[in-house]
């Protein structure tokens, strides 16, 4: 009797065949979630919007997602620049205003800030990717003070709003109480 277990398998090919039973049972067990993935991956790739054939392409294109030098990296920062500036008309505070004016004349809607936090939150990811590889191209230079500037006013704007939220999500009694007694952060803001 030699030692050890007694081989299972005799040839490669039984091996071969016991590992693809062993998949097929395990595709088995978990086929519903697996395909749900596949449903939902699917519905997300074809509800993408297409441009159609007449539009025109933006004024200012997009500037690459992926930089690799430091003047890329500024281009995304002036991009974002723009967004932040199209999104808050060149004053957070007026734009937290404006949230709040449609928010009590919105019948006290929880989801009116919703839409700001998504374009704030997309802002602010890129501007902390964007500081972070340029301090890591040009250390504490011009290019990344830029950059450092711009992502706290976006950090500023995102507090600003998600204060906002919370106090909605308490409820209207609160953010009303906190407006009047000039609790809220952006009313500490300069115009």
């Amino acid at each position: 009797m030699g030692r050890g277990r007694p081989r299972i398998y005799k040839t490669p090919e039984d091996k071969a065949a016991a590992n693809r039973a062993k998949s097929m049972r395990s595709y088995y067990n978990r086929k519903y979630a697996i395909n749900v993935g596949r449903r939902r991956r699917y519905r997300a790739d074809t509800s993408k919007t297409k441009p159609l054939n007449s539009a025109h392409p933006d004024a200012a294109a997009l500037p690459n997602a992926d930089p690799v030098n430091a003047s890329d990296w500024l281009c995304l920062v002036n991009h974002s620049q723009t967004e932040f500036d199209c999104l808050t008309k060149g004053s957070t505070r007026a734009f937290v205003e404006s949230l709040y004016d449609e928010y009590t004349t919105n019948n006290y809607r929880l989801d009116t800030f919703s839409k700001a936090l998504i374009e704030l939150r997309a802002l602010d990811r890129t501007m902390r990717r964007c500081e972070h590889a340029l301090l890591q191209l040009v250390g504490v230079a011009k290019e990344f003070k830029v950059a450092e500037k711009l992502g706290q006013a976006v950090r500023n704007g995102l507090n600003c709003v998600e204060e906002m939220e919370l106090y909605a999500s308490i409820g209207k009694e609160e953010v009303l109480e906190a407006y009047e007694n000039h609790d809220l952060m952006h009313q500490k803001l300069d115009y």
